[in-house]
Order: C-alpha cells, then structure tokens, then sequence
C-alpha cells in the first residue's frame, strides 16, 4: 500500500563507488505513505554526483514537491493488461487496470487501451545475461576485498548459479544483450511519443507469502545443476535461461520493461485483491517526465484516498 517511483536514469546519483547499477538498469528512491514525502525526496536526493555516466534533464525550477501540487492536466494515457513477459496476468491484476482505466477517463483524461511490442523470450534472455554477468562481477569484487576466494556453499544456490552463468557467457554475447535492452528503450520512445503516460498492473499477483517465489521442483533442480557441473555451451541456449527465470517474471513482468528504457515510472496503491491485498497499478512517464507522473499520483492520492487504507493484519 505505498508509493514507489522509480526516477528517470540520472535523476539520483549512484556514486561515488560506482557510476551505474545493473548497466544503468537500477535506479534508487524510497518507499513513501504519500506522493508529497515521493517528491520532497526527489528533491532532496536528486541530482548528478560527480563523473554519473547519465544524467537526467533537469526537473521543475521550484522543485518536484511544489510541482506535484499542479494539476495534470488532460493527459493521453494508454493502458495494456498484457502479460509482456510473464505467463499471465492475475484476474486482480487485470481487473486493476480495466478499473483503474475506467476511472481515468471518468476523469477527464484520453484513455485508450494500447501496448509497445515485448518480445518475451528475447528480453528475459537479454536481461539474464547482463544480471548474471553483473552478479559475477560483484561475486569477484567481494572476493578481491575479503581476500578469499567465493565458495558455493556460502551462497544461496540461484546467486551461485548467476555467478556460473554470468562467466559462462562470451563478451559478444554480452554486447548484443546490452544492444537489445536499448533497442527495447527505443521502442518504448517510440510509443510513449504518442502517449503521456502508460498504465500497467506493478505485478503479476497480488502479495504472496514470503518464500513463495523460492525455486521448487525443476527449477531448484537447474539452479543446482548449473551450480555445480561443467555448463559448456549450456548458458548460450536461451531456452534453458528463460525457463530458470520463468517464476520471477511471473512475479514482474513489466517493471523490468521500464528499468530497461531508463524511464519514470510510479507504482500507487489503487486496486485490492479478492482478499483486501494491495495491488499496485504502474504510471510510466517519457524519459525525464517524472513531473508528469508526481502530478498525475497527486490527483489520484485525491481522487482514490488510499492514505487512510490498510491492509489486513497491519
């Protein structure tokens, strides 16, 4: 039941150990109760550090949090239930954005129901290689500073598999990854020029129990398997690699989209499960439109009221 914005890449500074996380991927904020402590933080935080590898165009001369008092405006939103890179959709999920659609246009917004072209398996296959690459990378990093060398028994067996998988790919492969997760941020320019905002379900599901995500079966078999034996050629078959990371995407199969085009996007707690759960919905802006959405989140922290909500147990 809280606000979480990813910002614009560039918009927070990584440093100063580092000039990006997960190949410019990864990008830090907070978690809030309201859109007006969102914003106060951007404000707070954002900002370039020095050597940043991207650097954001600059947001409101009076600051996100005096800016999110604004009205939108009329805004052109399209919305999508489709599943880009999970294996369907929750009905609560699905529900959410129809709901939350319906809601937009009731007001005043243009809303229509339209979605960017997602190749499941090329973009799961993309993403595995840079994480797993990057897991490696850090797995080597730790042993540099610790000087001691990793074992497996340290780790959890799916890190321990990135680590494998991650030394397993070539740098060819490695670059053609990092190509297609740009081709993707493209694509989503392309369509967001033609479009204010983005509205998808954050999840694939409403909240599970901790653990739920945890490999089972023959996916904790593969973990183990790439563990532990010689891989060869094995890391190149993105047959396999799709199918390890198959759960987790089910779990979120559009928030990586947004990471990969290095746009805002906001997840606010409009919807509730069957069962009274959180179900986020996901507002994605164009690239450096972060006003945008805390604008737009303002008017429905209005409109929906959810400051007050909680969920069961809490």
């Amino acid at each position: 039941g809280l606000v979480g914005l990813k910002p614009t890449r560039g918009r927070i500074p990584v440093g100063p150990e580092v000039g990006e996380g997960w190949f410019g991927m990864a990008t830090e904020h907070v978690l809030t109760r309201s859109v007006r402590d969102c914003a106060a933080m951007l404000d707070a935080t954002g900002g370039p550090d020095l050597g940043a590898p991207y650097v954001a165009p600059p947001g409101p001369q009076d600051g996100f949090q005096a800016d999110a008092r604004r009205a939108p405006g009329k805004l052109r939103i399209a919305f999508t239930t489709a599943d880009w890179l999970g294996r369907g959709l929750h009905p609560d999920c699905v529900a959410g954005v129809q709901n939350t659609a319906q809601r937009l246009a009731a007001m005043g917004h243009d809303v229509e129901e339209a979605s960017p072209p997602i190749d499941r398996e090329a973009f799961i296959y993309a993403m595995g290689i840079l994480i797993s690459a990057d897991i490696a990378a850090v797995i080597r990093h730790g042993e540099k500073l610790l000087g001691r060398k990793a074992s497996r028994d340290a780790f959890e067996p799916h890190n321990w598999a990135l680590l494998r998988l991650g030394e397993s790919f070539n740098a060819g492969q490695f670059a053609a990854a990092r190509a297609y997760l740009h081709q993707v941020g493209r694509d989503m320019a392309r369509f967001m020029e033609h479009h204010d905002v983005l509205l998808t379900s954050s999840l694939g599901m409403p909240p599970v129990p901790c653990g739920q995500l945890k490999a089972t079966g023959i996916d904790a078999l593969l973990q183990t398997l790439i563990g532990v034996l010689p891989l060869g050629r094995i890391a190149t078959r993105p047959d396999l690699l799709v199918q390890s990371y198959a759960p987790i995407f089910d779990w979120i199969p559009t928030t990586p989209v947004a990471n990969a085009s290095g746009a805002p996007s906001v997840s606010l707690p409009l919807h509730q499960s069957a069962d009274g759960l959180p179900v986020g919905m996901m507002f994605t802006a164009r690239f450096g439109e972060d006003a945008v959405l805390l604008r737009l989140a303002s008017q429905l922290e209005q409109e929906y009221g959810w400051l007050d909500q909680r969920p069961p147990g809490c």
